[in-house]
């Protein structure tokens, strides 16, 4: 499925990136502007109504509509390969990370963990809560919890949530390590710690994974510049932070272990080399231009 119309700017501001190294940089553009200390009210706003009952009816309907749409459109052909890894969290909550490269690929990690009977929760960037239309009600209510660029947020704020999920709830929270999307864009990006860094504070593993995406050469019924795609997604190992370390260390460890796991799964399973020169139609599945 893709949300959005002309992604010609969208590939090129991928294939500048890439050039000038800037790997973690937005490729979309056109994201609301908000006020930074206006952002942390709405933030904070947000969590404190996921208490209310008016949240839990808004949750309800926003599980129903992508769990619905997830099991019979977007990952009705969905493999699932490496399931078993995940009996490792069956008494245990666990940080998921994963390639970001659409709106809405997260719903394969969902449904992957759907059958470890894990609920997963997602780190959504804060202007996320802005967004208007469908798009913008299943960021506010699919189980996200907003991430905004404050000190007393990022130590406090979050932690808490996080430890109920995670220490108490024993469920999961998936994290993009890569920071930002890249429309249909099939190789591992550099990781940011935030993810690492968590899972030392909180005593929990992340479970690594990477979704293969294949293109089916069937062109798109409603966008003309791409193919339809399908999906694999790979559970790929399951990484414990190591308590003898500090814990910039243990992080350090857990990230540098991550970022191999996905290189040497996307070696594998395309077949060409990480430090490869970019190719549009090879790195961008299904673009058709």
């Amino acid at each position: 499925m893709i949300i959005g119309g002309d992604m010609r700017p969208v590939v090129a501001n991928m294939e500048r990136n890439f050039k000038n190294g800037n790997l973690n940089a937005k490729s979309f553009e056109g994201d609301p502007v908000v006020e930074k200390k206006k952002m942390l009210h709405i933030v904070r706003e947000h969590l404190a109504y996921r208490n209310t009952a008016g949240y839990a009816f808004k949750n309800f309907w926003a599980r129903a509509l992508v769990r619905t749409a997830s099991r019979y459109v977007i990952n009705r052909t969905t493999q699932y390969v490496g399931l078993e890894k995940l009996d490792g969290i069956k008494d245990t909550g666990a940080f998921i990370t994963s390639n970001h490269f659409n709106q809405l690929e997260n719903t394969g990690i969902f449904a992957a963990m759907r059958k470890a009977h894990k609920n997963t929760y997602v780190i959504s960037q804060d202007t996320n809560l802005e967004m208007k239309g469908w798009i913008g009600f299943i960021l506010k209510y699919y189980d996200t919890i907003p991430i905004t660029k404050d000190h007393e947020y990022l130590s406090v704020d979050l932690p808490r949530v996080m430890d109920k999920i995670l220490n108490k709830d024993k469920d999961c929270i998936l994290i993009y390590p890569e920071a930002e999307l890249w429309f249909n864009y099939r190789r591992p990006r550099p990781f940011k710690h935030g993810a690492y860094d968590f899972a030392v504070q909180h005593h929990v593993p992340v479970v690594s994974c990477f979704t293969e995406i294949i293109d089916t050469g069937v062109p798109e019924k409603h966008h003309d510049q791409f193919n339809q795609v399908k999906y694999v997604v790979h559970i790929l190992d399951v990484i414990y932070p190591d308590e003898s370390l500090p814990p910039h260390d243990a992080s350090e460890k857990m990230r540098e272990t991550d970022y191999a796991l996905k290189v040497k799964a996307f070696e594998n399973i395309y077949h060409r080399s990480i430090d490869e020169p970019f190719d549009a139609h090879k790195d961008i599945a299904g673009w058709r231009l």
